[in-house]
């Protein structure tokens, strides 16, 4: 445990912080597994729509999610 109270105070910070990650993090995840499971155009714009605000956040890298946006397109050409 942190002694100094700056490093208790990071401390909480990192932990609020984590959480805001987690959620965004499964937000994402479960936009993604929507759309895989029922591929449309409108769970497509929402899948989109998740995975650039959690590249905004900083949870996941740009390219990433570019990677998953063009595998979710081509799935919807399909």
């Amino acid at each position: 445990m942190p002694i100094i109270q700056s490093a208790k105070k990071q401390m909480r910070h990192a932990k609020r912080n984590a959480q805001a990650n987690d959620t965004r993090r499964r937000a994402f995840r479960d936009a993604v597994r929507a759309f895989r499971a029922k591929p449309t155009a409108a769970l497509l714009r929402s899948a989109f729509s998740t995975l650039d605000r959690a590249v905004d956040s900083k949870v996941i890298h740009a390219n990433k999610a570019a990677r998953l946006k063009s595998n979710l397109s081509k799935l919807l050409a399909k």
